[in-house]
């Protein structure tokens, strides 16, 4: 999961588990990390750290974009104003 990839999709669902620890299944990939909910001004942000070297580019303050029974998906825009997406499908 290298930051070229532009609109990531995490098929087999992170589990967010209610003491903001993750575990993320991929593939042959199992890693565990922490999450962190929280709003700026009208924004509501979605911060994840993982230990996995395979996840680290993935280790940022999220914008959710969308969030409903069947997915929730984040946005990040860089320093070079580059939009990547991330997308978390519900199981």
């Amino acid at each position: 999961m290298k930051r070229e990839h532009k609109n990531l999709v995490l098929k087999t669902v992170e589990i967010f588990l209610s003491n903001f620890d993750i575990q993320v299944f991929e593939g042959s990939l199992f890693a565990n990390g922490s999450w962190n909910y929280y709003t700026t001004g009208n924004t509501q942000k979605l911060n994840l750290n993982f230990s996995n070297a395979d996840l680290l580019d993935l280790d940022q303050d999220w914008t959710i974009v969308e969030y409903t029974n069947g997915v929730i998906r984040l946005r990040y825009i860089d320093s070079d104003n580059d939009v990547e997406y991330l997308v978390l499908p519900k199981l």
